[in-house]
């Protein structure tokens, strides 16, 4: 087929010529006898697998007769009735089958072989050696002198589907990239676990949570976690964001006692060292990098899994009523505008 065939859209099947069908109807012919030789074959297998060696013996001397005949008869000359008559007949087949059998001389002679477990695996093998090479022959008998209009239409189609499924694989694997590498901010939480020297480990009951809303994607927003019942603490884990991928940045911490007093206040800026300033105040980090570093310029960081957090070490605080994080997000492919 030249190339620009494979351009054509064409699902129609062609008109066959009284020659081409009898073509396609032989090429029938000989896969359902195929099938019907790799059934045998598998019963063979199973038969030897139980040690069942004269089953084995007879079913093979079958099969040897049914790998034989098939060439045969497609080559129109008088099928053989027995395993003799297939060594006087060998010189008729073509010269690679007629070598590829005339190797196999264990088998050709299975009428004398002692039945034993070892005489059926070796015939076994030689059954599967013809069987391969049969499968050769005849898969280069179809593409010559079987071959037919039917298959270079065939092939268009395989091409054609093959390469439409390519394609379409291609960009459904890109969405998925894309989604999977770049995935878009959306609402979510903010939460706050309160910590201290006797409740040290992050607990549901110490938190405090806030929605956290993708409307408000890179904006700053000061978020104002509520302290309904009196609770000590000296560290404080901040989790900004639960998405993986995400860049944020903080610009200052505040937690207000009564009256809105101020009980302790920090900011994020980095110093000339691209740190944050009082760097020994913060403890632990899970799934976070760092982002842009920009010496007076607040803290940024990227989330890269799905629970990202910080520890911040404060003062020992036990009155607190208002904790107020002011903090911006956005997904990590994008800037911050300043």
């Amino acid at each position: 087929m030249k190339v620009k065939d494979y351009f054509k859209i064409e699902w129609k099947r062609p008109d066959l010529s009284n020659e081409e069908a009898k073509k396609e109807s032989r090429k029938n012919a000989l896969s359902e006898k195929l099938e019907a030789i790799y059934s045998r074959m598998e019963t063979v297998e199973i038969l030897n697998s139980n040690g069942k060696s004269a089953d084995s013996f007879v079913l093979s001397e079958l099969l040897l007769l049914d790998l034989f005949n098939v060439i045969a008869e497609y080559k129109n000359f008088h099928p053989a009735k027995d395993s003799k008559e297939i060594v006087s007949k060998i010189s008729s087949l073509p010269e690679s089958l007629s070598k590829l059998f005339s190797d196999q001389k264990e088998l050709l002679g299975i009428k004398e072989l002692a039945i034993n477990e070892e005489n059926a695996e070796i015939c076994e093998e030689q059954l599967a050696v013809i069987l391969v090479g049969l499968e050769k022959y005849l898969k280069q008998i179809r593409r010559s002198e079987l071959h037919t209009s039917l298959d270079d239409v065939k092939k268009r189609w395989r091409v054609q589907v093959g390469t439409l499924l390519g394609i379409f694989s291609l960009i459904v694997g890109s969405f998925i990239y894309q989604k999977v590498k770049y995935p878009n901010f959306e609402d979510g939480k903010a939460q706050l676990f309160l910590l201290s020297d006797e409740s040290p480990v992050a607990i549901e009951a110490n938190s405090l949570t806030l929605p956290v809303q993708q409307s408000k994607k890179g904006e700053w927003v000061e978020y104002n976690f509520e302290i309904s019942s009196p609770i000590a603490f000296s560290s404080i884990r901040i989790d900004p964001v639960d998405q993986r991928r995400m860049k944020f940045s903080i610009s200052e911490l505040t937690i207000l006692g009564e009256k809105d007093k101020v009980l302790y206040r920090r900011d994020f800026v980095l110093n000339e060292n691209f740190l944050i300033k009082d760097y020994a105040s913060i403890g632990e980090m899970n799934d976070l990098k760092a982002g842009k570093a920009k010496p007076g310029g607040f803290v940024e960081m990227v989330s890269t899994g799905s629970n990202p957090y910080f520890v911040l070490k404060t003062a020992p605080i036990t009155n607190a009523k208002k904790i107020i994080l002011k903090t911006r997000i956005t997904e990590e492919r994008y800037k911050f505008k300043d």
